[in-house]
């Protein structure tokens, strides 16, 4: 690791935080104040909601997992993890994506299966790093997809 006198920026460690099927039902707020949280795992709980404001204060991250558990939605301001690679999404509520999730560049890994979702918008090919997209259990209706450049 270079030092600052070197005249270069030391790398911040990289915060793995995991809290699986340990019954929470929100999203822990000491989460936001990890300096370095690069993989977050709170999957398998009870969580419905995530709380606005959270995404902006974790935008460093590279891996997300809040499957298995009763989100309803997620909030648009995921637009602000541009760093994100890999989202599971698996086993929640929900109904669709937001529309900025399909900001993300750099994701590209996302399993949103076994969801509620019908509908998957063509902004789906903005996400040009996007190598594996899973989104089997879905109620997704041929007549509404339109992927243009993925079919």
């Amino acid at each position: 690791m270079a030092s600052a006198a070197d005249g270069q920026q030391e790398e911040q460690p990289r915060v793995t935080f995991i809290k699986r099927n340990v019954g929470l039902t929100t999203v822990p707020a000491k989460v936001m104040a990890l300096d370095g949280l690069a993989v977050l795992d709170l999957a398998h709980n009870q969580i419905e909601i995530v709380p606005k404001g959270f995404f902006p204060e974790i935008a460093q991250l590279k891996n997300l997992d809040l499957s298995h558990n009763a989100i309803k939605a997620l909030p648009d301001e995921v637009a602000a993890l541009k760093g994100l690679e890999v989202l599971a999404i698996t086993h929640n509520c929900l109904q669709d994506l937001p529309e900025g999730l399909f900001t993300l560049t750099a994701l590209q890994d996302m399993n949103a299966s076994y969801n509620q979702i019908d509908f998957i918008p063509n902004s789906i090919g903005n996400m040009e790093g996007l190598h594996v997209l899973n989104l089997a259990g879905n109620q997704l209706r041929p007549s509404r997809v339109t992927w243009a450049g993925w079919v």
